[in-house]
């Protein structure tokens, strides 16, 4: 992993020179305890590894690179390749939402069809055209197997910081700072996919909806433009 993040960091800063550092295999300590946390709810400790030095530039960083670690180029030819794939009701939905994400319209899309019928499909096409932009587009689902389906996908609850008992909380909110990783991203982005969000309790739809107001300061409708 430290690896491909000095590849990374060599590409970005054009400098191939650039070679390991301290902060480097300290970065990648981050990213490993991120994933430990979310997938097995346990720290670096607990699995024989040195807990990293976290602060909260490092913390944003990851964040923010995590979605943003996508390949332009390699996102932009799928697009290519598979647009005109699309059926005439499927380019009719993939249009309508990309004209908002180029304009920065806030809209609210609900996409209901039976199975079978290429939503995911579509989805994924839409990921892949915000992304190849460099900008970044959130997947998010109810689900673990669904979340599994989407490029770049995580469960709602993980992504969103929302609370295990939201049944028994009155009022759940999203525990995101403006100045956490997650916080950056959600002011930042251009499009949230939440895949089978008629599976996820109407507290939860209303605690994203007050934390993207509060991130980026608006009144609308999930902060929308």
């Amino acid at each position: 992993m430290s690896e491909d993040i000095v590849h990374r960091k060599q590409l970005e800063t054009s400098d191939m020179t650039f070679d390991f550092t301290s902060e480097i295999y300290n970065y990648t300590l981050v990213i490993i305890k991120d994933l430990c946390v979310r997938m097995a709810n346990k720290p670096l400790q607990d699995l024989g590894m040195p807990s990293p030095n976290r602060i909260a530039a490092v913390s944003t960083c990851v964040e923010l690179d995590g979605e943003q670690s996508y390949s332009a180029s390699d996102l932009l030819s799928y697009v290519q390749n598979n647009i005109s794939k699309l059926t005439s009701e499927q380019k009719d939905i993939y249009d309508t939402i990309m004209h908002c994400v180029d304009n920065n319209v806030g809209e609210i899309f609900f996409l209901d069809a039976p199975g079978g019928t290429g939503k995911t499909f579509v989805i994924k096409l839409i990921l892949a055209s915000i992304r190849s932009k460099n900008d970044i587009a959130l997947a998010i689902a109810s689900s673990g197997i669904a979340a599994t389906l989407l490029p770049g996908g995580r469960t709602a609850h993980s992504a969103l910081k929302l609370p295990l008992n939201l049944h028994s909380t009155e009022t759940p909110t999203c525990n995101i700072s403006k100045s956490s990783g997650m916080g950056k991203v959600l002011q930042q982005c251009k499009l949230i996919i939440w895949d089978e969000c008629t599976m996820a309790h109407k507290k939860s739809l209303k605690a994203l909806d007050q934390c993207l107001k509060d991130l980026r300061g608006k009144s609308k409708p999930f902060g929308s433009t």
